[in-house]
């Protein structure tokens, strides 16, 4: 097939949408479909780009508010992608999030009669967390999924990561089929490997009980309840660190947290790491720790469960990721730091149960190999079940 992907974030992405859309691009890619993408023109970014052999259409755009300069919206119009799609004699369109760029590609797949998957990726409160307070409301929840439904009410079928969002999503009025496909992960990218280099290079104590944080440092992530979780720790087990990988505009916010509490020693801020450097990250903790209060599915814990680590997840009812918890780690209450530091105590006191707990959680990963995802997303391309269309055999 070819196939036009719209993605407001290619290069450097933030977010699980942008990170897990480009790992099923290039699983496309080796399996012989060709892969272009609309993308926003930022910076000195040419009009014409290219990610690993894959071609890249930008236009002009401006960045998201909160967003670090990293996600930006763009704005083409249906012509102009009309345009693309006749020139790359595009089969099909996949959209990724209900952005400008998205909308103006499904008017332009529907008048071509082109056929359209629509991705979804969001749960209200993955927005309305960095908004004002009196927003915080079903009714403005309620008018947001409306506004999902609209902006998808031409794709074909819709596709999400987790059956708690198709749940969600059930309840608002998709006339489409709603499948659901883990964001998936790389098994041969995500594995054990030796971390001594990386202890080494940051300087840390190899015999300290290290727990590890990967994510945006952004409200819903709730790395407070996190970092108000160590002096409860500390108070039984002074050899303990929390390393948090990531960027966002609350660390300095978080770091002033770790001063006023006396822990500054005890925490540590990596920013973002790459390639080695992440995986050995991974490697290097304990256990992983994913205190969100919303995740519609949780990638960086599939990631860590990869690595072997046992996971401690909050149990808010908006995150999927607390369904990763199987004989494998801990939930602990949303939000509630006592009730994170005594499940820390228990891993930390305990040798046996964390490699138990490892072992299970590599064993758990190997569900969610990237490629039994590809093959999944593969189906839906190929088989629209509404009227079940036989759109390539």
């Amino acid at each position: 097939l070819n196939i036009l992907i719209v993605s407001d974030s290619i290069k450097n992405p933030i977010g699980g949408a942008f990170i897990s859309i480009l790992r099923f691009a290039e699983g496309l890619s080796k399996r012989g479909h060709k892969i272009i993408f609309i993308a926003p023109r930022y910076g000195n970014l040419p009009a014409i780009d290219d990610y690993k052999g894959m071609k890249i259409y930008r236009f002009q755009s401006f960045p998201i508010p909160k967003s670090e300069k990293q996600y930006y919206i763009s704005f083409p119009k249906v012509k102009q992608i009309k345009d693309i799609m006749k020139k790359e004699k595009i089969d099909l369109l996949h959209v990724i999030l209900p952005t400008p760029a998205a909308i103006a590609a499904i008017k332009a797949a529907r008048a071509m009669g082109i056929k359209t998957v629509g991705h979804s990726h969001f749960h209200a409160k993955n927005i309305f967390i960095h908004l004002p307070g009196f927003l915080h409301n079903p009714k403005f929840y309620e008018a947001f999924y409306n506004y999902l439904v609209w902006a998808y009410r031409d794709v074909d079928v819709i596709v999400c990561p987790s059956k708690l969002l198709q749940k969600i999503l059930k309840k608002s009025k998709y006339k489409q089929k709603i499948y659901v496909i883990s964001n998936g992960i790389n098994l041969s990218e995500f594995k054990i490997i030796d971390f001594r280099p990386f202890i080494k290079k940051f300087n840390l104590d190899e015999n300290k009980k290290r727990a590890l944080f990967i994510g945006r440092l952004h409200p819903e992530k709730d790395i407070e309840t996190l970092i108000r979780a160590v002096p409860f720790v500390l108070k039984k087990y002074k050899n303990f660190e929390v390393n948090i990988v990531g960027v966002g505009y609350l660390r300095n916010d978080l770091e002033n947290l770790t001063k006023e509490l006396g822990i500054d020693k005890h925490v540590k801020f990596f920013g973002k790491l790459y390639g080695k450097e992440l995986l050995m990250a991974y490697n290097a903790c304990d256990f992983f720790i994913l205190p969100s209060i919303v995740e519609t599915e949780g990638m960086v814990l599939l990631e860590a469960m990869a690595c072997g680590k046992p996971i401690l997840v909050s149990n808010s009812k908006e995150s999927a990721s607390r369904y990763f918890v199987r004989k494998n780690g801990f939930l602990f209450k949303s939000r509630n730091p006592k009730s994170l530091a005594k499940k820390i105590l228990r891993l930390i006191k305990n040798s046996n149960l964390r490699k138990k707990f490892g072992k299970q959680s590599f064993l758990n990963s190997r569900k969610y190999d990237i490629e039994i995802s590809v093959s999944e997303l593969e189906e839906v391309y190929y088989y629209f079940d509404n009227n079940f269309y036989i759109y390539f055999i």
